[in-house]
């Protein structure tokens, strides 16, 4: 006896096959980040209709005629197809997925069932971790942090972020840093807003996370050594020959020392001087010099002199000294 059967060209297109595990797999808390790296791989096996709906289940059984012209049922070969792609994204969800996830689905046999579980159990979960980060950054203050340690904690919440679907930009995370820094920083604080504002103005992006995170306090603030000794300040000199933010990241070793020293010889101011002579001759054509005006001036003299008066107890640091010790704020 023969049955007839749909013809081969008439099935939908098989999915192609999908590839190996993912790098992080499913846990409660990092949904978003998971979804964006399986859905690529399910996209392109063109299987992403097992998620979301739109491939639907066939017909279990459809009706055929045998050789006698009898009506007769025989299994339909497209729900062949469809079961086996659909095991086949069921498979590979499962299997990037952590097992305090996966004991929570394991009842489930379909890939769409699998995905509008998670989906239904981790969106609300991100929303509401990504208003509890807010709340931390928002907290975060550095205190008797070290730099590393402070911009280390506020790096771990954006990451957190990120995990749970709102990755935040440059702008917001140095908005964060800036706003746990206490009232002895106000001087910076000022001065980086304001450097911000000129190349807003002038269309010259220098301020960074690379730039404020990992070169001006994640590395200089711990160049002041934990006793309090003054910190060195021909570390100075070696950031403004070598770095791009030389003048910021000099400044900031300056403004460490004056914070945990009691006296900045004249050595010293000479060499800060040297410094910002170094960078000022970076800048090469009209943007840049309207930009660096502005970090010059206030983040080498402001700063250093906002925060030396905020230290009354500065012996040789006073801004009298100061502009007595080679002519430092008269030269600028």
């Amino acid at each position: 006896m023969s049955f007839a059967s749909s013809s081969s060209s008439s099935m939908a297109p098989a999915g192609g096959s999908l590839g190996e595990s993912v790098s992080e797999k499913l846990t409660t808390e990092n949904f978003m980040i998971w979804k964006a790296q399986v859905m690529p791989a399910i996209r392109g096996a063109q299987l992403a209709g097992y998620l979301d709906g739109s491939e639907e289940e066939p017909e279990k059984d459809i009706a055929t005629k045998d050789n006698d012209g009898k009506e007769v049922k025989i299994r339909n070969p497209e729900y062949t197809r469809w079961i086996a792609q659909d095991q086949s994204v069921l498979g590979y969800l499962l299997r990037n997925m952590t097992r305090e996830v996966l004991v929570q689905v394991a009842g489930l046999s379909s890939a769409r069932e699998v995905w509008m579980a998670v989906t239904e159990m981790f969106s609300s979960v991100s929303k509401a971790r990504i208003v509890h980060l807010r709340t931390q950054l928002n907290q975060t203050r550095k205190e008797n942090r070290t730099g590393q340690a402070y911009f280390g904690r506020i790096k771990s919440l954006a990451d957190e972020m990120a995990n749970a679907g709102k990755k935040l930009d440059d702008e917001d995370i140095i908005s964060y840093i800036l706003a746990g820094l206490d009232d002895r920083y106000d001087g910076f604080v000022a001065a980086i807003t304001a450097l911000i504002k000129a190349e807003k103005h002038v269309g010259t992006p220098t301020v960074t996370m690379e730039c404020l995170v990992k070169t001006l306090l994640s590395m200089l603030l711990n160049v002041v050594v934990a006793t309090g000794i003054v910190a060195d300040i021909e570390v100075a000199v070696v950031v403004a020959t070598t770095s791009k933010t030389a003048d910021v990241a000099a400044t900031m070793v300056v403004a460490e020392a004056m914070l945990h020293s009691t006296t900045m010889v004249a050595a010293e101011t000479t060499t800060l001087k040297a410094a910002a002579a170094g960078t000022i001759s970076s800048s090469n054509n009209a943007k840049e010099g309207v930009v660096a005006a502005v970090r010059d001036q206030m983040l080498f003299v402001r700063y250093v002199a906002e925060m030396d008066i905020q230290r009354s107890d500065v012996g040789n640091a006073s801004t009298k000294n100061l502009k007595d010790q080679n002519g430092l704020l008269e030269w600028w």
